[in-house]
């Protein structure tokens, strides 16, 4: 009995051991922003601006909490240079939104990009995006959920 007794109260230290520390390895995170992105198979009648694309998509975006210093650092420099390109659209279809240091970045699916609403022009490293979410896909959150399909019978 008294080994049973032993037994459960080692494992009963050890797992509040355990939730404490994951509890603590959250506190040193910095939170930078959040980048919400739209479903790949998703397409729309009209093209979408930044300022309405949470409205009109918000069951089919999922949006990450950014942590990673390092992202958030090469994305300004990227954004304060962008492509030289010959062709400046006069709207994108955005896809993509990055909300971090009160700016909004928007993307279309090309690579060209807004800041608060001023398009700039072809974003030099897009795939620094994609391959983020890419790689950070399994920490998602879904802005809302789809509603139940309610048959009729």
């Amino acid at each position: 009995m008294i080994r049973i007794s032993l037994v459960l109260f080692y494992l009963l230290l050890a797992t509040s051991c355990k939730r404490n520390i994951h509890e603590n390895s959250n506190i040193d995170k910095v939170f930078y922003g959040k980048l919400f992105y739209g479903d790949q198979g998703v397409t729309t009648i009209t093209s979408i601006n930044c300022e309405d694309f949470i409205e009109n998509l918000e069951s089919s975006i999922s949006y990450l909490n950014i942590y990673d210093k390092e992202l958030i650092e090469n994305i300004t420099i990227i954004s304060n240079n962008p492509d030289s390109v010959d062709f400046k659209p006069n709207y994108i279809d955005v896809r993509y939104r990055l909300e971090f240091n009160n700016d909004v970045i928007c993307f279309d699916k090309f690579g060209y990009y807004s800041i608060n609403n001023k398009i700039i022009g072809k974003f030099k490293d897009f795939n620094l995006i994609i391959n983020y979410i890419n790689n950070n896909k399994n920490k998602s959150i879904r802005l809302k959920e789809l509603p139940d399909i309610i048959s009729i019978e």
